[in-house]
Order: C-alpha cells, then structure tokens, then sequence
C-alpha cells in the first residue's frame, strides 16, 4: 500500500517516542512505537477516501465464511423465515467506538475482533470474529417510533435475543444497539450505517509485521448516549 509505506518512511523521520500523541502533517499519532520486527501505529485519518474503510465495510463472505453461514442458515430453515420487508431501516451496520467526545470508525489490528451486523430478507446476520457470520431468524420487527426499532430474534448463539436498536444521530446514521439475552442479560453496541461510516474520521492500528493489541476504548456512557434520541427524526 503506497500510503502505508509513506507512513512508514514518515515514522522514520520522527522521534521514536512511545506512547505519545503528536500531530504531524494533520496526522494525529494516538502510539508510535519501533520494535525489531518494525513499526507499530495508531493515528487518526480524517481522509473520506482512506483506503481503510474499505476492509471495515466488507460484507462478503470468504469460502468459509459462506459454508459456515449455510450451516447456521439450514438450522434455521428447518422452520418457516418470515420475510423482512423493511426498506428503510439500514441493511448493514459497522461496529463505532467513541473517543474523548467524538465518534471514530475502528481499523483493527486483528478483524477477529471487529463486529458488523447486515439483514437480508430473511435473515439477521451477526459478523463475529472466530464465530463467522452466524445467521439469526427475525421473529418479530416493530417500529416503536421514528428512532426506535425492535427486533425478537433466535439463532444458533441465542435462542431468545431480544434488539432495540436506538438511532441517536439520523443525520450520520449513528445507533446504539441495546440487546437483552436470555441468560446473557444487557449489553450495548455503538454502531452506524455503513454506507455513512466515511463521513467518520477512522483510527488505524497498523503494524505491517504482526498483529498488535487492539486500542483500549473506554466504554461509552450509553444512558447519555441514549438522551440525544430524537423521536422526530430518523435516517433518510
């Protein structure tokens, strides 16, 4: 990748500062650290065109990704899927996380932690690192209010799942997605429409030699979160 390799010959011009924040070119450097096997970078890119959001927002399925996807799928199928007719709630969703105040896309340095979630007509499918693409049958999907939609789901992982899915931000398609799991009980997902994701800056966890550990988000304060709902909007 030309510009991974600009950043690299970039890096070699800087101080070898670990752990330090700079801004360098309108690059913000979050970790910069040089080891034996090279290079190790965390920054922020604000490019809407940065090459980086292509792999995030890659829904298709490897060959075996598709063979384990058919195996959940015949699962299902052995009861009758309803049809999902929706057309405007979002077909596919990409994991969010929040930085300081603002909202970021991810690059991982592993994408078998990176989360996305896509609803055909029959199906609801969860993208989960080491799982595969685990398909869900939607039971039940209601329109509580121009911000608010829920779905009663049962799959392979979970049988009872039950998804509220609260828009928080029509206009960049920002959700939180609050799940309730028989057993599991409640957790949260910061999430957005993906064909919105560039219009978020992306942080990027590159080291070109081997896998690093993901950057450590704090956990959003989802009850705030969820006070930005504005029931007379919704994502056009």
């Amino acid at each position: 990748m030309k510009m991974l390799n600009m950043l690299v010959v970039l890096l070699v011009m800087l101080s070898h500062t670990t752990y330090a924040q700079s801004v360098k070119r309108d690059t913000v450097f979050l970790l910069k650290e040089k080891r034996e096997t090279g290079y190790h970078i965390i920054f922020i890119d604000k490019n809407p065109k940065s090459e980086f959001y292509k792999p995030i927002s890659d829904f298709r399925f490897s060959d075996d990704e598709a063979r384990t996807y058919a195996n959940y799928l015949g699962y299902l199928t052995a009861q009758k899927l309803p049809r999902f007719t929706n057309r405007k709630f979002p077909r596919k969703w990409i994991v969010i996380y929040q930085y300081r105040r603002g909202f970021y896309a991810y690059y991982p340095s592993d994408f078998m932690s990176h989360y996305k979630v896509r609803l055909t007509d029959s199906t609801y499918i969860d993208y989960i690192g080491g799982e595969g693409p685990v398909a869900n049958k939607i039971k039940s999907f209601n329109i509580v209010d121009s911000s608010t939609y829920r779905f009663r789901l049962t799959g392979g992982l979970a049988k009872d799942r039950r998804l509220t899915v609260h828009i928080i931000d029509a206009q960049r398609g920002i959700a939180v997605f609050e799940e309730d799991v028989t057993g599991w009980g409640k957790r949260y997902f910061l999430m957005i429409a993906a064909d919105k994701v560039r219009g978020l800056p992306i942080i990027v966890n590159y080291c070109r030699d081997q896998k690093e550990l993901e950057y450590n988000f704090k956990e959003p304060n989802y009850k705030k979160l969820l006070e930005m709902k504005l029931p007379k909007d919704s994502i056009k």
